[in-house]
Order: structure tokens, then sequence, then C-alpha cells
């Protein structure tokens, strides 16, 4: 079987793995939204109904208004029953409510059989959600036995593939380096039947080549260079070779394809003059032409055959050392535009894949929140200790899904270059005092005092975009609470420096080790040892915000003695 048959079936059945257990875990995420619909429908208008119900009772005296309000609410319960036993009790409100007006026990009876109902459809919910929760549970179960088997699967390849690969290349490297050495007796033998084999051959082939003009310095030579001129002209990637001069020496089909120059018009011609009326060969030769201060495009966007594709160029000096000399002189440049079209789509695919995930699960996690306050809502009936805490560790990890989620989103439109800035003079005192107030509750749960300092004025404006500029802070606050010991201080500090607003974090925690301070606005970095909690992204987002500004932002920090996390801004006109 050829190598890249191999290859095909390898990478095909880690890709169908990947299909399976992403088709699994769509079906089981949409039967568990289904399910955690049929929680929060009829159950909860039935509940919404009786409350209202018991608003109505309460009115005193119960006017003609409210009996009628009363007489709405029982027949939408009528048409509102689900549960064994609601039917029943519904019947007897009914018949209660038709004495309200001349028996004053009916009332009573009424808010009774309303209370009954409630509680019906309260224990209800607890049981669906329960069923929901095993189903989850289940659905987990799957998706873990699939993963493990693909774990093991991908793993087996994982030691296998590589070594099938590497192997015969290694092997190969090995006569190249005899041949290389003037050992022409070296060969190749791969007993399997793929490109390796046909690779063999050929190279068994110039060795054999390499022993009959061994004698002839002149023959050598010529088949070196027709090997290397085969090689160069059959890669994929454009190549352009100069001399010192910078005349061209070699140009192969690839370059010729885009750049739409055929080798008559090239070769051997002076690079600056052909580049005067070709772009695309301008913009390759650029970085030879520039000063030290001067930067030029790494990256080039090139339509072939009416599509659209990226190339890395690299410029490679060829040094070569002459005959007795020690040290290499340079003999030309080798420029060679590789072609990263594949990566440039799968960076924009992942891009876009985060950003749509993201912003679909903002959705049900609003939902999970909503029905949490509900549970926590006292006219839905008292919850036990238990189940209290298991409210409140919903409402947790709600809280910091949407979190995490808001983070990718803010990451998606930093890596997608379109962050969008709406800067206006901003009172800086004003920004704090929200910011404070904000986060007034998460300080004093730790028995923290957040305090300004300005140092000189404190009338000073920034020139920001006042929601980003909230929103960096925000993070470097409650960072700053979150990591500070109970009863210590958390100081803003607000200080002009020329033509720039420096805004300072600072707190009385660990602080941040030496070793870590120059990746601590790296994406996904987390210190080791802290918190397993958020993405890692936060700091990130914060010094691209900060950039995107015109600003900056840095930290310094002592180990043991905290952290002081610096905003510089533009001061506003």
């Amino acid at each position: 079987m050829r190598l890249r048959s191999k290859l095909y079936i390898a990478i095909g059945f880690l890709f169908s793995l990947v299909v399976a257990l992403g088709a699994l875990s769509i079906y089981f995420l949409n039967r568990s939204n289904q399910d955690s619909r049929s929680v929060l429908q009829a159950n909860l208008n039935s509940i919404r109904y009786m409350s209202d119900l018991f608003d109505e009772l309460n009115q005193v005296p119960l006017s003609d208004s409210s009996h009628h309000k009363i007489e709405k609410l029982i027949s939408n319960q009528e048409h509102n029953i689900t549960e064994e036993g609601e039917k029943e009790l519904t019947t007897l409100l009914r018949k209660n409510f038709s004495g309200l007006k001349t028996d004053s026990g009916s009332k009573i009876r009424m808010e009774e059989v309303a209370n009954d109902i409630l509680q019906l459809n309260s224990e209800a919910i607890q049981r669906k959600t329960n069923a929901m929760e095993r189903s989850t549970e289940n659905a987990l179960i799957w998706l873990s036995f699939i993963g493990g088997i693909s774990f093991l699967l991908s793993f087996t390849l994982f030691l296998n593939l590589p070594g099938a690969i590497a192997n015969p290349i290694e092997e190969m490297i090995e006569s190249v380096r005899a041949i290389a050495s003037q050992d022409y007796s070296k060969r190749l033998h791969f007993k399997e039947h793929h490109e390796y084999s046909i690779l063999a051959q050929s190279f068994n082939t110039m060795a054999e080549e390499l022993e009959k003009f061994q004698a002839s310095n002149i023959q050598k030579l010529l088949v070196e260079k027709s090997r290397i001129d085969a090689l160069i002209n059959n890669l994929q990637d454009p190549v352009l070779v100069l001399d010192q001069q910078n005349n061209v020496v070699f140009y192969n089909d690839a370059a010729e394809k885009i750049t739409a120059v055929s080798r008559d018009q090239i070769l051997g011609k002076y690079i600056q003059d052909v580049a005067v009326n070709n772009d695309l060969i301008r913009a390759m030769i650029k970085e030879l032409f520039l000063t030290k201060t001067e930067e030029a495009a790494s990256t080039l966007k090139i339509a072939v055959e009416g599509k659209e594709r990226f190339y890395q160029k690299q410029l490679i000096p060829i040094k070569v050392a002459r005959t007795g000399g020690e040290t290499a002189e340079p003999m030309g440049t080798l420029i060679l535009l590789q072609n990263i079209t594949t990566y440039k789509e799968l960076d924009v695919a992942k891009t876009n894949f985060i950003a749509t995930v993201s912003h679909e699960l903002k959705t049900p996690i609003a939902s999970i929140q909503l029905s949490t306050q509900l549970l926590d809502n006292k006219r839905m009936g008292n919850l036990s200790d238990e189940q209290s805490q298991l409210v409140n560790s919903i409402k947790e990890d709600a809280a910091r899904l949407l979190k995490i989620t808001s983070e990718l989103l803010n990451m998606t439109q930093v890596e997608t270059g379109v962050i969008q800035l709406k800067a206006s003079g901003v009172v800086v005192n004003d920004m704090l005092f929200d910011l404070i107030e904000r986060n007034k509750l998460m300080a004093e749960s730790k028995q923290i005092r957040v305090v300004r300092e300005f140092v000189g004025e404190t009338d000073l404006k920034i020139w920001a975009d006042e929601e980003k500029t909230s929103w960096v802070l925000n993070n470097l606050l409650t960072n700053a609470i979150k990591y500070s010991p109970e009863k210590s201080e958390v100081k803003i500090k607000v200080e002009k420096k020329e033509k720039q607003v420096w805004i300072s974090v600072v707190d009385q925690g660990k602080g941040v080790q030496p070793q870590y301070l120059d990746k601590i606005f790296d994406r996904y970095f987390r210190i080791p040892g802290s918190e397993k909690e958020g993405t890692g992204l936060g700091l990130s987002i914060c010094r691209e915000f900060m950039e995107a500004q015109g600003g900056s932002i840095s930290v310094k920090s002592e180990y043991g003695m905290g952290a002081e996390f610096v905003l510089k801004v533009g001061l506003s006109t």
C-alpha cells in the first residue's frame, strides 16, 4: 500500500472519530435541551397562575375586577393540567370559587387548594429535573466510552504512524550523509511498496551514476546541478534565487506560475529591473532594499487561478566557505514562498467556530440562570438547605460559564482584528466609582476595602473607549479581590504623567513569581498552582484592548508582597 493511502486511511479514521463524537454530543445536547424545555413549560405556568391567584385573593375587599381575574386564572389552569391529581384539585378550586361571594370559608379553602397545586407542580419540576440529570449522566457515560475508545485508537496511531514515516526518512538521511561524504557505495532497501521505495530506487540510481562519474569532477558537478535543479524545480512552493549582485540565477515553475513572468524575461536580469513592472516580485524582494528601521510584510496574499492564497515569505542568505577559507562568504539570497493557505483557512475556521459556539452557549446559560432564580424564589416554595446549596452551585457554575463565553467572544474579536472602538472623553473618577460599586458585594464578602487614590488632580479625563477600558479595569479589580487575603485593602491609584494617565490596581495578595511576569499576558497562560477557574484569556484580552486604544498595560510584583497592574491611557484634551 502506498504511503499516501496509509495516511489517508489513518487521518480519515481519526476524522470519522471526531465526527462521531461531534454527532453524539449534538444528539445529547439536543435531548437535554428538550428535557429542560419540558421542565420549564406547563408546570411553571401553573405555578405562575397560582401565585397570581394568591395575589388576587389577598385583595381586601374582593372587587368585581378581582373576581374576573380569578375566573380567568382558574380557566387558564383548567387548560394547563399536566400532572396526576391536578385535575381534581383544579375542579375543587372551581367549586370553591363558585361559593366565594356567599361563603366566607371559600377563600381559605381556595388558598389551600392553590397551595396544593403549587406543591404538586414544584414536585413535578424536581422530578423532571432529576430525570434530566440522569439523562445527562447517561450521555456522559456514552461520550466517555466513545472518547476512551477514540483515545486508545488515536494513541495507537500516535505510537506507530510517526515511526512508519520517520524511520525511513532517518535511513535516507544517513544515506544522503554518506553520499555527501563521497561514500557512493551506500544503498537504500525498503521492502514495502510505497513512495519511499520509489525514492530509494531513485536514490540508488543516483548513487550508481555518481560512482560511474566519480573520476570526472566536471561530470559530477553537472549531475549534482541537474539533481538540485530538478528537486527545486519540482517544489510546489515558489523559489527565486539571486546572486551577490541580485541577478536572478534560478526561478522555478511555481514562481513562474504565480508571477506570470517567464524564465526568458527574468533569468540573468537584475531583479529590481524586473520588479519595476511586477508588484508581486517587488513585494518578494522588498526586504533586500529596506533600512533596518523599516519592516516588510512576511505574509503575502496572492490570487492564483482565481483563488486567493496566502504565502509565508522567507529570505534565506546563501553563504559558502571557499576552499581553504574559515568563514562563510555571502553568495546570494534564496527567496522562498511557503503556501500557508490551509493554515490560514483553519485559523479562520477555528475563530468562527469559537465565536459561534460561544454565542450559542450564551442563550442556554442565561436560561439556566433564569431557572435557578425561579427555583430560589420563595413564592415557589421553600427549599431545603441541601437544595439551596445545589441552586447556589448552579448559579456559580452558570456565571463562570457566561464569563468564559464572553472572554472567548472577546478573543475572537481580537483575532479577527475587528475591535470596534468608540473613543471619547471619559471621566476617570466616575468610571472608578461605578466600578467599585459593581464589585462592592464581592469585596464585602471578604471584608476587603477598595479605595481610590488620586495623585494630584481628581477631575482627570482620558481619551478611550469607556466600555472596553471599564472591562479591563473590572477584570483587574476582580482578580485583585479574588487573590487578596480577607480584611485587606485593594487600592486604585490615578496619576497624571505628561500626556498620559496612569491607573494602577494594587493588591496585597501573594503576587506573581518572577519567572512568570513576562508570560502573564500570554493567551491561555495560568500561573501553576492557581485556581483552575477561567480560560487564561482575561489578561491577554486586556492587553489587546489597551493596545488597540494606543495605550498599554504592565505588571510589577514582588512575590509575597502583592501585585500592581498599571494602565497607561492617553489624556483627553
